[in-house]
């Protein structure tokens, strides 16, 4: 795939394929994720392949709903696209399954986050991740014990 497509996906799938994945039709997570795609963000669980995808995604969607995405920015070299995002929705359930966020207990409230994500493409699917999301300023926001500052 051209750079150009590989934009495209990565696009597509912030802008509507992980709504879908999140609000339950899993099956879309196959249009996107290869079967051993590899998730290197340690806020994740440690499974690899599309069915980690599923339970990270499924997992947002419980936790916050309505969660939308925009695309501020996605830049691509060969085999490699980097997205900025941002991230908003109404913090309505308790994290399951997303690591270092478990703890933060459901404010109801809108809230924003942002970050970069940089996507290795082949076959027109997802093979590795890198995401790099302000969780930190989140947890610190709302007093996760153990974070610097947060409660104890």
């Amino acid at each position: 795939m051209s750079v150009e497509e590989n934009k495209a996906l990565v696009r597509r799938f912030h802008e509507s394929g992980f709504q879908e994945i999140m609000r339950g039709n899993l099956d879309v997570a196959h249009q996107y994720f290869a079967d051993d795609f590899h998730d290197h963000t340690s806020l994740h669980p440690e499974h690899t392949g599309v069915q980690g995808a599923k339970e990270t995604i499924a997992d947002t969607g419980q936790a916050w709903p309505d969660m939308w995405f925009e695309v501020v920015d996605i830049a691509g070299d060969g085999d490699i696209v980097f997205a900025h995002w941002r991230a908003t929705g109404t913090h309505e359930g308790q994290h399951k399954v997303v690591k270092h966020v478990r703890d933060i207990q459901p404010t109801g409230e809108e809230n924003t986050a942002s970050g970069i994500t940089l996507y290795r493409i082949a076959g027109g699917k997802f093979v590795e991740m890198w995401n790099y999301h302000n969780v930190l300023e989140y947890a610190l926001e709302h007093g996760m014990a153990g974070a610097p500052g947060g409660s104890s």
